[in-house]
């Protein structure tokens, strides 16, 4: 029962067939720069024997078995002129053909040339010299199913022993020409199926370490998504701030390009919390920061979630008028949601503001912009909340009493 399984496992495909037409794609590319050497080869080798019959006394047609030769040398010179041209043609094209399908044929006709080069061989004497050496050679360079590669070779060699005794000599050396050519068949077979299935082996193999390693790349990015990113509000958070944007905004490419930050808190928030809940605190932090995320695809708009109930916004590109603007927009954005807040006296929920501006080059200080922003907005919550204010000097030491 082993060996049968044994047996039966050799013949099938060794590989999930749900991978199957991806495998088949990558063998095409593998075997398309060997299939062209083969080709070369070949034509070279037909066109040398082609022309030394041309020169040779008598020419190529002064007896019937040299006219079969130089005409088998061109049955094999011409498929393979017509199909390192299709070769070629698809490769400059950059399609899909897969001609391993068409695989079989050219097997088939290989074996086939060659008992017919070995009968031919027969009338001067020359044994099984052509079938020995190209049946092998078939094995190895045509990629062919298990199944297709005991049919094409075990017909050709029941063909061959078929035919030989009916030429002249062939009773004489009848069982030693039987003995080689089934033993040169048994290997071309085994050779083919091995090679088949180390060729799908090695395929499938790669490709299962290639979805392996996407699948790591894609949760190490999850993974970094989440170290980046706020998870109630989903806008990025500090350690973006430190870690990717700042690295970005010191480059070269933002070089003397001006920025402007906006800093922007919840008014009266923890009196939210407590009238309305922390789920409700939660619902609200949500809502403002789907407005503050509108932006965050439009380029040098970065927006985070800066803590608690704070938001940062940054913009490379920004003049101070522009970033006034611009907190001004969001602040009125957010006013005309309309998120009711009783203990408000806008009786709904407005932000306060901070807005600082400055010139990036390497030397830029992240640290000092964002306390500038922070002093702009402590002056905006103790001058009546609800508005947005430009950072100026001297608001750093007014924030500290």
């Amino acid at each position: 029962m082993t060996a049968f399984s044994n047996l039966k496992a050799f013949f099938q495909y060794p590989a999930d067939k749900k991978y199957e037409a991806e495998i088949e794609q990558h063998l095409v590319q593998d075997a398309l720069s060997t299939y062209k050497m083969l080709c070369i080869v070949i034509l070279c080798m037909q066109s040398f024997m082609i022309l030394t019959f041309l020169f040779k006394e008598g020419g190529p047609f002064s007896t019937p078995r040299r006219s079969g030769y130089f005409i088998l040398y061109f049955m094999l010179l011409i498929p393979f002129s017509v199909f390192l041209f299709l070769l070629k043609k698809w490769e400059r094209s950059g399609g899909r053909f897969n001609f391993l399908r068409y695989e079989i044929y050219v097997a088939a006709y290989l074996c086939l040339w060659s008992c017919m080069i070995t009968f031919l061989d027969q009338f001067g004497g020359n044994g099984l010299i052509v079938y020995c050496y190209m049946m092998p050679t078939t094995a190895v360079f045509c990629i062919i199913k298990p199944w297709q590669s005991v049919a094409v070779y075990g017909v050709s060699c029941l063909f061959l022993n078929a035919i030989l005794p009916l030429l002249p000599g062939g009773t004489n050396n009848l069982f030693s020409n039987m003995v080689n050519s089934i033993f040169i068949t048994l290997i071309s077979i085994l050779v083919s199926i091995n090679l088949y299935h180390y060729r799908i082996v090695s395929l499938y193999n790669k490709l299962i370490m290639l979805g392996q390693y996407d699948e790591i790349c894609r949760m190490n990015e999850a993974l970094n998504r989440i170290a980046l990113t706020d998870q109630l509000t989903q806008l990025y958070n500090r350690r973006y701030l430190t870690d990717t944007i700042y690295q970005k905004l010191t480059g070269r490419e933002y070089d003397g390009m001006t920025v402007a930050g906006v800093m922007l808190d919840i008014d009266h928030f923890k009196q939210y919390n407590d009238t309305y809940g922390h789920l409700e605190g939660d619902a609200c932090l949500k809502k403002i920061a789907a407005e503050l995320n509108k932006y965050n695809h439009t380029d040098n708009y970065y927006a985070l979630r800066y803590g608690g109930e704070e938001f940062f916004i940054i913009v490379p590109g920004l003049s101070r008028e522009e970033g006034m603007e611009l907190a001004e927009y969001l602040r009125l954005t957010i006013y005309n949601l309309n998120i009711p807040h009783g203990s408000c006296p806008e009786k709904r929920i407005t932000v306060s503001v901070g807005i600082a501006a400055d010139t990036l080059s390497p030397g830029f200080n992240l640290k000092k912009f964002m306390e500038c922003a922070d002093s702009a907005l402590y002056h905006a919550k103790r001058t009546g909340r609800n508005r947005s204010v430009l950072y100026t000097p001297g608001m750093h030491s007014e924030s500290a009493t």
